[in-house]
């Protein structure tokens, strides 16, 4: 048997598994089967020996979706003569003094090799290949790790191989340090039988990367918005962690903010409270944040600190951003342990953010009207008790307007004379909080309430505030005033709607003169003839 380079795939960086002889009767198959089982346990100090493992080691960390390729390795006997280079064919003594003449000679695989790579270091050992993976398929085998972690490649031609990893696990490491097995190997029960079925157990180291937003009390730009990066304790000693995140361009770090912790009394002495430790800056990280992208660097006393955490346990990075324009904006940070590959977060947290406008017109619907004195409210209680002397519960949008809070239509547009407002400051989405879409029953749900404080000279108030749901990038809100009193005339004093009662009070007033003169006269001249 040979599996060179085997214990690479079970664990990194352990001694190789002694090679076997191989049996002294050839394989009566021509034929074996490579069974993987792909997991992120914790890797064992026994090398595995080719056969099925009972219990499975990776039994509960099983690595789904993992993808792998197979390559015959290929011997040119006169190295590039006239003898074709052949897959080494370990159905013949020669082959497997091919191949052993290669577990002796051949240098190490790095985690990160490539085809291109890894058939480089095959190829330092004179007259050594690999199969083009353009060549028969018969000798060149890829597939994916199933649900339990597992992949098989069945009826391989017997020969040697070079396994590696082509699609790594999300979050892991780096991928599985390439390996080469030979198939079939000799059976480790039985010394002079073979074992066509070959089980290897190739793990990764895993961390959980996660990142989220927390924005649900933020209204409007300038307001604080919270991120949170959370890193686990992987099971390896760690040489190196560095934890990056470059904002989006409309974000900004916020100075000062940002806090590394882990668990509580993780550092000593404790500290009698319940809250997780802080670590110190400088001593235990070093924090940079040019150009908008934050890097945190474990220093050499951080790492004993995290090395010193429970697999599992998490070392927590939190600090604050502004938003400073309207969109949808998303936001990932990425790790990277001992100078390998960088892992993202499995998802980037967005924030969103869209600016609001008004425009008003008169009744026809379609000319500007100017003049119109406006505020914007987070809630209508709030709204319904503003009056034109009092709006301080108004959102301040920091700049712009009468004082930042009150606002005027044709003077606060983006035209004078437009009849609009154009608020200066986006506002968070109603219905998007915390990085998630939430409805109007869920905490983080925000309208806006607009209310009209002062109306333009001969229009009137807006009886009611008028409610906004905010969910695009550029929000706009239509609103059409009425003439006073909707338009009708009102009598006033000298009009001519009173004259003609004046007219018929004055004729009135005059008859009766008369009729007084009149029969008053009668009376006193009938008193004069008695």
């Amino acid at each position: 048997m040979l599996a060179v380079g085997l214990s690479a795939a079970l664990i990194v960086a352990a001694p190789a598994i002694p090679a076997l002889a191989a049996p002294t009767i050839l394989p009566a198959n021509t034929t074996s089967t490579l069974v993987i089982h792909k997991s992120s346990a914790t890797p064992s100090v026994t090398p595995g020996d080719g056969t099925a493992q009972s219990p499975d080691p990776g039994l509960g960390y099983e690595l789904a979706n993992v993808g792998y390729t197979i390559w015959s390795v290929t011997y040119d006997p006169d190295g590039g003569g006239v003898l074709p280079a052949a897959p080494i064919d370990l159905n013949t003594n020669a082959g497997w003094q091919q191949a052993a003449a290669l577990a002796t000679a051949i240098g190490p695989f790095a985690a990160t090799n490539t085809y291109a790579q890894a058939k480089a270091v095959i190829e330092t050992v004179s007259g050594y290949s690999l199969v083009a993976d353009v060549q028969p398929a018969a000798n060149s085998f890829t597939g994916t790790t199933d649900g339990s972690g597992e992949l098989t490649f069945p009826a391989v031609p017997n020969g040697l191989y070079l396994v590696i990893e082509t699609a790594p696990p999300l979050n892991a490491i780096q991928p599985t340090v390439p390996f080469l097995v030979t198939l079939p190997i000799t059976d480790p029960v039985d010394s002079n039988a073979w074992l066509y079925t070959v089980h290897v157990y190739p793990k990764n180291q895993i961390t959980a990367l996660d990142k989220t937003v927390t924005d649900a009390d933020a209204v409007v730009e300038g307001d604080h918005v919270t991120y949170t990066i959370t890193a686990t304790r992987p099971t390896f000693a760690t040489t190196s962690l560095v934890i990056t995140d470059a904002l989006d361009a409309k974000l900004d770090y916020v100075a000062s903010s940002l806090v590394v912790t882990v668990p509580d009394d993780t550092l000593s002495p404790p500290d009698g409270d319940s809250d997780p430790d802080v670590l110190t800056p400088v001593t235990d990280y070093t924090l940079d944040t040019t150009g908008d992208v934050i890097t945190v660097t474990l220093t050499a006393a951080g790492l004993i600190i995290f090395d010193g955490l429970t697999p599992g346990d998490e070392l927590v990075v939190t600090f604050d951003a502004t938003v400073n324009a309207a969109g949808l904006i998303p936001n990932s940070a990425e790790i990277v342990f001992n100078n390998g590959t960088p892992i993202a977060t499995p998802d980037e947290p967005e924030t969103h953010w869209g600016d609001l406008e008004i425009e008003k017109f008169q009744q026809d619907g379609s000319t500007a009207l100017n003049g119109a004195k406006f505020a914007v409210f987070t809630s209508e209680a709030d709204a319904l008790a503003a009056t034109i002397a009092d709006y301080s519960d108004a959102i301040d949008f920091g700049s712009g307007g009468v004082d930042g809070q009150l606002f005027v239509t044709g003077t606060d547009g983006a035209t004078a004379g437009d009849g609009k407002i154009l608020f200066p400051a986006a506002l968070r989405y109603s219905d998007y909080a915390d990085g998630a879409a939430v409805t109007d029953v869920d905490p983080g749900y925000r309208s806006y309430w607009i209310v009209e404080l002062e109306a333009p000279a001969g229009y009137e108030l807006l009886a009611q505030p008028i409610e906004v749901v905010l969910n695009d990038a550029a929000e706009i809100v239509s609103i059409t005033n009425v003439p006073k009193n909707a338009g009708f005339q009102l009598p006033f004093t000298g009009g001519a709607g009173t004259a003609i009662f004046y007219l018929a009070g004055g004729g009135l007033i005059a008859l009766t003169v008369i009729l007084f003169v009149v029969f008053g006269s009668r009376r006193r001249k009938e008193h004069e003839v008695r």
